[in-house]
């Protein structure tokens, strides 16, 4: 297959598109001209039908009729005429030779021409007259005089005048004096006309296509590019352009997000590292002052906090990129919330907890990944909370799902802060001066978790000391349905 360019596709086509708009003007130009010399033709067999009718002397021979009449009809030869005169005073009849053997004139469906002014002859006798002509349209199948026919006739008490051309002959007439050599001049200039237009009509298509394209050749490994500018486009350039902007915003803003995600989670994991290096370091160095079990157990939790980090990278990761694997089956998320409530005591310093959870709520979902985001909800509310504030859990059925509402008392924070809220690996500088646990991945990971079951996690507005994060799943019995 014949791999084109765009400008010589548009070539083509506007060379096809051209070629069909000529033929089909030619065709309407043919079919115009040759109404009109039909109704010209149709005159003149009118005017020789009537002065046949109105012959009283004899006429010239049938050669000197034809000869004469197929000049005044603009006709070839006298294969495309016919005539009939017949004189009542002599007695004469004059015919064309080669008369059609299927013909019959008076079988033939007449039907009267409206007379003018100009169809009036002067007789014999000096006299004025006006005579009625008919026409008719037929076919005959003669070897010699086959086609359709346009024929005239007049009768008078003189005589009879009958006259008829081909209608092929008309439509040879038409395309050779006018239609031919019009549509030899015209056809040419036309294509040149359509071959240019279309090379030019390219050239400014493809002008913020190809400025497009060079845009993007540009782009370097750090998306160092400038928006193009829209003015002075089409309207359909110009929302090529502009998503053309908008996906170099978003490329942007993901780039920006994959390094700072890359530079937090390296900042993260080099704590404990440095940590467990420099114990061991320094166990090495002093043997003899080593205390075995204390080094074990600040390595062992350097090292879960290490596997902890690491396994939320991963589930991070596995949801950016789509492959969040669930195992998903109904989950009763009444009893998993209290599970969670139960788990999480241990971290209860003195704050008042308080929960209104109905029963027999159930979701449909993967329940390790449901406990996990139960249980970093929980967590949040209970480690960065006020170590003497509320703590309040609710779930309800709302909107065909389940609404979970975890409210907390907190420090002061601002509407900047909170906008940060579900960035990876943020947290506040009170959290991390504290020497607080955590890596700034639990409400990441809770949200996406919550995307990955059809539902949604949010930072609901409240009181600046207040936190209130709601999360909603849709119900089992919605899925289901």
């Amino acid at each position: 297959m014949i791999n084109l360019g765009f400008r010589y596709r548009v070539a083509l086509m506007a060379t096809l598109l051209s070629l069909c708009t000529l033929f089909v003007v030619i065709w309407l130009i043919q079919a115009r001209l040759q109404e009109i010399e039909e109704r010209q033709a149709l005159t003149e067999l009118c005017l020789q039908a009537r002065r046949m009718a109105l012959l009283v002397r004899t006429v010239a021979p049938v050669e000197n009729i034809e000869s004469s009449s197929i000049l005044r009809l603009k006709i070839d030869s006298t294969q495309g005429y016919l005539f009939d005169w017949k004189n009542v005073q002599s007695g004469k009849i004059l015919r064309s030779n080669a008369w059609p053997t299927d013909l019959d004139q008076s079988k033939l469906k007449w039907g009267l021409v409206p007379a003018t002014r100009d169809d009036e002859l002067m007789t014999a006798k000096g006299q004025v007259t006006s005579v009625e002509c008919h026409k008719a349209i037929f076919t005959t199948h003669d070897e010699y005089r086959n086609g359709n026919w346009l024929a005239a006739r007049a009768i008078t008490a003189d005589g009879y005048g009958f006259a008829a051309i081909n209608v092929r002959s008309i439509i040879q007439s038409t395309w050779t004096t006018i239609t031919e050599p019009v549509a030899a001049i015209v056809a040419p200039i036309a294509l040149i006309l359509s071959l240019f237009s279309a090379w030019l009509l390219s050239l400014y298509v493809m002008a913020p296509i190809r400025k497009l394209g060079a845009a993007m050749s540009q782009v370097s490994s750090g998306l160092r590019i400038d928006p193009l500018p829209l003015k002075d486009l089409v309207p359909e350039f110009q929302q090529l352009i502009a998503s053309y902007n908008d996906m170099v915003v978003r490329l942007k803003n993901n780039f920006e997000q994959v390094s700072r995600f890359s530079a937090d989670a390296a900042h993260e994991l080099k704590t404990p590292l440095t940590i467990l290096r420099g114990q061991i370091e320094q166990a090495l160095i002093n043997p003899e002052k080593l205390d075995s079990e204390a080094l074990l157990l600040e390595l062992q939790s350097q090292v879960s906090n290490l596997s902890a980090i690491t396994r939320k990278l991963l589930l991070l990761s596995q949801a950016d990129a789509g492959h969040l694997v669930l195992d998903k089956k109904p989950v009763d998320w009444t009893a998993l919330l209290n599970a969670s409530l139960d788990d999480s005591s241990i971290l209860v310093k003195h704050q008042k907890i308080s929960s209104a959870i109905d029963s027999k709520l159930q979701v449909i979902g993967d329940e390790v990944m449901l406990r996990q985001l139960c249980s970093n909800l929980l967590n949040n509310a209970l480690l960065h909370g006020l170590s003497s504030g509320r703590v309040e859990i609710s779930s309800h059925l709302i909107n065909g799902g389940i609404e979970t509402l975890v409210i907390n008392d907190s420090d002061f924070i601002s509407q900047a802060e909170r906008k940060l809220f579900f960035d990876r690996f943020y947290r506040r500088d009170e959290v991390r001066q504290g020497g607080a646990s955590g890596s700034g991945l639990g409400l990441s990971l809770a949200r996406e978790i919550a995307k990955a079951h059809s539902g949604e996690l949010t930072l609901q507005p409240s009181d600046e000391r207040v936190v209130v994060l709601r999360l909603w799943l849709p119900n089992a019995s919605s899925l289901a349905s």
